[in-house]
């Protein structure tokens, strides 16, 4: 996350820390550093306590002050608690600030990691919130929800799907399989659709190639604005169009600008088109009576423009777009969000989606599924004659 005040590239967490740290410095070394008692310590503990808080509401809320906020108490509890004077004095050239600049992203990242392995498996990513990236943005990390810094969208839905089964971790589900819910006298009533790649095809890169010509700058704008980490807080309704967009561009040189918001306002008229065989699959499930719903992660945007493009739309009897209720697959509580929307129970759908990490997603929640991947409509009629027979 960075902002560009009068041309300068400034890091707002980094200024936050060196802020802090420098006012400390100036007005309260003197108190801290000459006391070293009771009060002190409690004050330490308390820190670290309200850090330790402050990060886990961080996870549950996606919230990036969270993260900020977390670090300022981690560090100044270990300030607080650890006696000063028995420490050994730092080498001369330990304090230059050139030193604590070049060894500090090492031992924050060695620390993350080693804290996300003890505190709910979030990769060192997550767990740090950080935002120091690359200016060209090719290279930053994927951090959950609010925290995100980086350019590819896949890398964060593995993410989202690592702490969704860290949050499940020790629970036992009480799914059983299709076999054992037909001899249960459990039987599929519905059938679930993504949107994306499955209902619809998707491709990103034909707005692209329609207001671009030149190849590397269409490479460029699709990274920039379809594959990064923006896009997917534009899914889970969490960011505005307008502040997506300005991050997105920030990692574009200003020549490419007006082409990626063309792409960017007019991405749904060119990246989404009707498949023609789900159409067909579609109207046959709805004769033979079975309940159909979509469950997609989606934009805002999208609802207004569905009608458009998901093939017999009036054979649906509910839709769930990600963004309404502020999570996306394969979380666990966009699945329950459907579930409780529609008033269905898990184990009578039967849910279709193109990504494999979607559909373990809500195999934990009860509903099983079938992977579309291979995008083979012959491969899902065969799944289907089998699950529904």
């Amino acid at each position: 996350m960075q902002v560009k005040p009068d041309g300068f590239p400034v890091n707002p967490d980094a200024m936050i820390y060196y802020g802090s740290g420098a006012m400390l410095a100036l007005y309260c070394r003197d108190t801290v550093e000459g006391t070293e008692n009771g009060k002190r310590l409690a004050a330490g503990l308390f820190s670290l306590l309200a850090a330790a808080a402050i990060y886990y509401i961080g996870l549950w809320r996606a919230c990036v002050p969270s993260f900020v906020l977390c670090r300022l108490c981690a560090v100044t509890g270990f300030w607080l608690v650890l006696p000063g004077k028995s420490l050994p004095e730092a080498k001369d050239f330990m304090k230059h600030s050139f030193f604590l600049y070049a060894v500090h992203f090492a031992l924050v990242r060695l620390i993350n990691k080693g804290a996300a392995m003890l505190m709910g498996g979030v990769s060192g990513n997550a767990a740090s919130g950080s935002s120091d990236q690359h200016s060209d943005g090719k290279n930053s990390a994927a951090v959950y929800a609010g925290t995100l810094e980086a350019a590819d969208r896949r890398p964060l839905m593995q993410e989202v799907c690592q702490l969704q089964k860290k949050q499940q971790k020790g629970e036992k589900k009480k799914r059983g399989s299709l076999t054992e819910n037909k001899r249960r006298g459990i039987m599929i009533k519905n059938i679930v659709f993504d949107m994306g790649k499955v209902l619809i095809y998707y491709e990103s890169m034909r707005a692209c190639r329609h207001f671009i010509n030149n190849e590397d700058d269409q490479k460029a704008v699709c990274a920039a604005v379809f594959d990064s980490p923006e896009w997917v807080l534009l899914d889970m309704g969490v960011i505005s169009e307008e502040e997506g967009f300005r991050k997105m561009c920030a990692r574009l040189p200003e020549r490419l600008h007006e082409a990626a918001k063309q792409c960017f306002d007019n991405w749904n008229k060119y990246c989404m088109w009707k498949n023609e065989e789900m159409e067909a699959l579609v109207r046959e499930l709805k004769a033979k009576g079975y309940g159909l719903y979509v469950c997609s992660n989606a934009s805002i945007r999208l609802p207004s423009c569905y009608k458009a493009v998901i093939p017999a739309v009036e054979c649906f009897d509910g839709l769930l777009f990600s963004a309404e209720v502020k999570c996306i697959k394969p979380q666990k509580e966009m699945y329950e969000h459907f579930f409780r929307r529609f008033g269905l129970k898990p184990e009578e759908c039967y849910f279709i989606d193109d990504l494999p990490m979607n559909i373990e997603g809500a195999r934990a929640c009860g509903m099983d599924g079938h992977c579309f991947a291979d995008g083979s409509v012959e491969n899902l009629r065969k799944d289907l004659e089998k699950v529904l027979s």
